[in-house]
């Protein structure tokens, strides 16, 4: 069943979903430019991820409304087909040498400072508990701690677009750190849920998940998290 949850919260999430795809796609298009890229080229590219990723949000959505998630019983889970898929995607991006072009004309600092919405995606999750929506373990005041990678993720992005971090090791750690806490929350989110293996038993069970718009929260805004910090180390790695 379909968990009631205010226009707020929905309206603000969905806002913070389409910032993250704004930046991805000024993003690309601005690095064409900077390779040199023909603007007519670049634009084409701008316009074929974007329109990819509209096509993978509106899919989430569609499949949402088909209550094909809303399975807790079921093994493998259903959820599977939303977060495995874009998982694949950002290992498969950061294996391939044209992507890996593609990132050394990146500013190093941007796929920091887009981690930074992980501050205002933490309190979207403390809106939803407080609504009584999820379970007070899936907030930063419970066993969700990923608000410290949106802190961090300010000081350490300005320090390595002033050059004043340039250690390599610092920076992979950071981003290390950060997938640490991804994986934590993630694996505090799914052993919430009505699964049969369910673990967090505080609260409501986290079905939002299954549901439109939140079903972007794992089909879309988890995997930019885990991506951003996939190309912020391929590219340190790749630096001299």
């Amino acid at each position: 069943m379909r968990p009631i949850i205010s226009n707020t919260l929905e309206v603000s999430f969905v806002v913070l979903a389409f910032t993250l795809f704004a930046l991805i796609v000024w993003g690309v298009k601005k690095v064409c430019l900077n390779m040199g890229t023909d603007p007519i080229k670049a634009r084409k590219t701008t316009l074929r991820t974007g329109f990819a990723l509209i096509l993978w949000l509106m899919g989430l959505k569609q499949l949402s409304s088909m209550n094909f998630l809303d399975n807790w019983h079921d093994l493998p889970p259903h959820f599977l087909v939303i977060v495995v898929p874009p998982i694949l995607a950002s290992i498969l991006l950061v294996v391939s040498p044209r992507f890996k072009n593609f990132l050394r004309h990146v500013p190093a600092h941007w796929t920091i400072y887009i981690q930074s919405f992980r501050i205002f995606m933490e309190l979207i999750l403390w809106g939803l508990f407080l609504e009584g929506i999820i379970g007070r373990q899936m907030t930063f005041e419970g066993r969700n701690f990923d608000v410290l990678v949106g802190l961090t993720a300010l000081p350490i992005a300005y320090l390595v677009m002033s050059g004043k971090l340039k250690s390599k090791a610092w920076i992979i750690a950071w981003n290390i750190f950060g997938l640490i806490l991804l994986l934590n929350i993630v694996s505090v989110a799914i052993l919430s849920t009505p699964l049969p293996f369910r673990i967090f038993t505080e609260g409501p069970p986290n079905t939002m998940i299954a549901y439109f718009p939140f079903v972007w929260l794992p089909g879309f805004v988890v995997p930019v998290a885990f991506a951003m910090h996939l190309f912020s180390i391929q590219q340190t790695l790749q630096k001299k």
